[in-house]
C-alpha cells in the first residue's frame, strides 16, 4: 500500500463470537459507525467496503458504503441472485476492486 502512496489509518475488527450477539460483528454496523466518528468522516456514501461474503456486502450497505464483493473463493457469482441484498460490484480479485475504488 504504501508503495504506491497508499495509507491504512486504522484497522478495525470485532473478536466476540457470533453468540456474543455484539453489536460490532458483522453485518451490524457499530464497528463502521466507529471508524467513521473516529476518522470524522461525514459523509460513508462514496466510501467503499470490500469483502468475499453475502455478509460483507450486507454490513457495508447497513454503514452506507458502497460495496464491492471479491470472488476469491467464498462466494460465487452465481449465488448473488438470491442474496437479498446485492453488492454494487462484483470483481474476479483484489486489483480489479482497487481500479474501481481508484477510478472512482
Amino acid at each position: 500500500i504504501k508503495k504506491h502512496k497508499g495509507d491504512v489509518e486504522k484497522v478495525y475488527y470485532c473478536t466476540h463470537s457470533k453468540e456474543e450477539a455484539c453489536s460490532c460483528r458483522k453485518p451490524k454496523p457499530a464497528m463502521f459507525n466507529l471508524a467513521k466518528k473516529e476518522l470524522e468522516i461525514e459523509d460513508m456514501s462514496d466510501k467503499f467496503y470490500v469483502g468475499d461474503a453475502a455478509r460483507d456486502v450486507e454490513a457495508g450497505k447497513n454503514a452506507g458504503l458502497k460495496t464491492i464483493l471479491v470472488l476469491s473463493g467464498n462466494s460465487k457469482k452465481e449465488e448473488i441472485k438470491n442474496w437479498e441484498i446485492k453488492p454494487d460490484y462484483v470483481c474476479k480479485d483484489l486489483l480489479e476492486a482497487v481500479d474501481i475504488v481508484v477510478g472512482a
